[in-house]
């Protein structure tokens, strides 16, 4: 195997098992549901970046790249749905709405035009998705819900309506989006800027902060079996 590949690979699997286990806990929760979401369209985006590694042909690597960004376009407007949902703030669901509106924009552009992507990159250490010529409005607008989702969190980091509990919470949310944010480096690559794809670390760095926060501070409500609470207890 390509050692280039085993990394997302693990990424894959870490929010594959992270997405179905927070959907599981609570299949009626909005807030489970945008996680499981979030963590499918990662999960999307490191197995198709995984696959690429073995792409024999340069149409077979166009192809991949088409078929991973169906999803990777839609990354950062459902982080948004689950911040807004998380936090419930009611009265930002119409534009989580929008956000979505103008993702289907883009999926329509990605897959009739070469306005948006444009085939691949080819480095030494692999190939990456080509930004086209309009790629920059995308990531103007990316940005922007970017900065919002952002502002959220830290704002109810310090939000005093909120218990010491949430805020607590939300702050381990805010660190891990953080993390997870810094992941959009990647896009320098689409533009091509040669470096590996470093934003996997930061998005297994961001669900372990996750993972953490929901065996500590029961995040999104989960309660973990009694026995591995008494180990928890136990070990400290």
């Amino acid at each position: 195997m390509n050692p280039y590949a085993i990394i997302p690979f693990i990424c894959a699997i870490v929010a594959l098992i992270l997405g179905t286990f927070v959907f599981l806990k609570n299949f009626r929760s909005p807030t489970n549901r945008s996680f499981a979401l979030l963590s499918l369209q990662t999960f999307w985006w490191q197995i198709w970046w995984f696959g690429i590694y073995f792409a024999q042909t340069g149409a077979q690597k166009d192809l991949i790249v088409r078929i991973g960004y169906s999803l990777i376009l839609f990354l950062p407007f459902t982080y948004y749905h689950f911040v807004v949902r998380f936090l419930n703030l009611k009265r930002e669901s119409v534009w989580i709405r929008c956000s979505y509106l103008i993702g289907i924009f883009w999926l329509v552009l990605l897959w009739t035009t070469n306005l948006f992507i444009v085939g691949h990159n080819q480095f030494r250490w692999g190939s990456y998705g080509k930004a086209g010529p309009i790629h920059p409005v995308y990531l103007a607008f990316v940005t922007l819900v970017i900065i919002r989702t952002l502002v959220l969190l830290k704002r109810s980091v310090s939000d005093p309506n909120c218990s010491a509990i949430a805020r607590n919470q939300n702050r381990f949310v805010f660190f891990s989006a953080c993390l997870y944010c810094v992941a959009a480096t990647e896009y320098l690559i689409n533009y091509g800027v040669d470096f590996y794809p470093i934003g996997v670390f930061f998005i297994l760095s961001a669900f372990s902060i996750i993972t953490y926060a929901i065996i500590k501070h029961r995040l999104m409500d989960i309660k973990l079996a009694r026995q591995y609470l008494a180990m928890n207890i136990f070990y400290g």
